[in-house]
């Protein structure tokens, strides 16, 4: 690779594995018990906002009264991550200990009358079911106020700060999101309603769970997993446990444009209210046709360049004594040239500065190169990295071949490598329910129950945050 803004990769370790870092190691020592997390989720007051969504019974209308406020079967809701169970959950609450924790946050986040309002013990797993169907009826606008909070605790926690500096050729880890799609286990494994046993000949029935599908797993579309699929953005900083969900989808099956298309579809929402947030970073699902919608909204898109692209020409810039054949190879410029034998070789040319230009409804994106001529002078030359009319007429499919910041660099290295901490949050909703599947049927049900799961974890988030910031403040004090 050429000396330029993006560094050469450096070689990997023998067995391509990376020696754990200190922080990783004092990371790795941390934890945070059942009770803890019982006390981070009662006392977020994201929650409790996400209940001014909810309509209460009114007084005097028909109807015996209400056993429990409805904020309490959002805590229910939330809970259940915790618990692994809407049966689990019960059997705490019904204990004294955690129903106290339960009052202790409802008068802190509300007032003491609110809780001393509440009956002597927590609400049955009947009870919560019941009034499961009033979420579920209020459920996009439950998470539209999701959404809202989990970007106002993200910007509280430092991340994506619009006050931060920029760099577009190397943005931090705060500043980027990071997104995956996964496929949680459907509660049940029958795909038909009926089948016909082997061994007897008996027609047996089965319940289908409505929510689920045959979904490609990792973008092979020749491995299919059967589930209910859904799409995360999260962020964070590199502290442990301070990660904050941002946005979650259900993407139903045969979605158009499947995971990708949603994954656009989130961040380029979430930046509209986010000038903070400078790019994604994603797996292989991502093509040009998204990363090109990426660029044009003003984001920088890091995932892997798919194999098996063929270098591309873009232009042949000739001087008065001079022939530079530039090529697109690899997700950036390259000057084709040949040998002796007549085989063609490719070298990066240098990118010495990425620029953004923004205009009132997209953004344009260049790299601007060094090409170095061997008349002993550099040109300068600027080459654009989103489609545009000319390409489209040419059949080019620019974001397809050349990329931001290009694979095999450092600073794609070090961008790319937060990508694995999609895979820890799919494997943290994958062991959040008992026997890992997912304690609900049907796409709006499970939709709640993955809303729970991401409650929580936005909820040890500020927990975790809180904690670490006034540790810090007492040690500045003693200092």
């Amino acid at each position: 690779m050429p000396a330029d803004i993006f560094g050469d990769a450096p070689p990997r370790p023998p067995g391509g594995k990376k020696e754990q870092t200190a922080t990783a190691k004092a990371n790795a020592k941390q934890s945070v018990i059942v009770l803890a997390r019982v006390r981070a989720v009662v006392n977020d007051p994201a929650i409790y906002a996400l209940a001014a969504q909810l309509p209460e019974k009114e007084a005097g209308s028909p109807g015996r009264p209400a056993d429990f406020p409805l904020y309490i079967y959002l805590l229910y809701n939330a809970l259940t991550a915790v618990f692994q169970s809407a049966r689990a959950t019960e059997a705490h609450l019904a204990d004294p200990t955690y129903w106290s924790l339960v009052r202790e946050g409802v008068a802190q986040c509300l007032d003491q009358a609110a809780a001393d309002a509440l009956p002597e013990t927590g609400p049955t797993r009947n009870q919560w079911l019941y009034n499961r169907k009033k979420l579920v009826d209020h459920l996009p606008a439950l998470l539209d106020a999701f959404r809202e909070r989990a970007l106002a605790q993200a910007l509280s926690q430092g991340l994506l700060d619009p006050n931060a500096p920029r760099s577009w050729s190397a943005p931090g880890q705060t500043q980027l999101v990071v997104g995956d799609g996964t496929i949680p286990k459907s509660p049940t494994k029958a795909q038909k309603p009926t089948s016909i046993d082997e061994r007897t000949g008996e027609l047996r029935h089965h319940r289908v769970d409505p929510g689920a599908g045959l979904h490609s797993e990792g973008g092979d579309e020749n491995t299919k997993v059967w589930g209910p699929k859904f799409v995360f953005l999260s962020s964070r900083s590199p502290h442990y446990h301070e990660r904050v969900v941002l946005d979650l989808r259900y993407q139903r099956p045969r979605h158009p444009g499947g995971e990708a298309a949603l994954a656009v579809d989130s961040a380029v929402r979430l930046a509209g209210f986010a000038p903070g947030m400078l790019g994604v970073v994603w797996d292989g699902a991502l093509r040009g046709v998204h990363r090109n919608s990426l660029a044009k909204a003003g984001l920088l898109a890091i995932n892997k360049q798919h194999r098996g692209a063929k270098p591309e020409k873009i232009t042949a810039l000739r001087g008065p004594a001079c022939y530079h054949d530039l090529y697109a190879a690899d997700g950036r410029v390259t000057e084709r040239t040949l040998t002796e034998d007549g085989t063609a070789e490719y070298r990066p040319i240098p990118v010495t500065r990425v620029e953004r230009r923004e205009s009132s409804d997209s953004c344009r994106w260049y790299h601007v190169l060094a090409i170095p001529c061997y008349r002993g002078v550099t040109h300068i030359h600027r080459v654009r990295l989103d489609q545009n009319e000319e390409d489209t007429k040419r059949a080019f499919n620019t974001a397809e071949h050349l990329r931001q910041i290009p694979p095999g660099t450092a600073t794609f290295d070090r961008l790319y490598g937060h990508r694995p901490d999609s895979e820890s949050l799919n494997a943290l909703l994958d062991t959040t329910w008992r026997h890992k599947r997912i304690i609900a049927y049907g796409a709006d049900r499970q939709t709640l129950a993955v809303l729970a799961f991401a409650q929580t974890q936005n909820a040890i988030a500020r927990h975790c945050y809180l904690r670490r910031t006034a540790t810090d403040q007492q040690l500045r004090s003693a200092a």
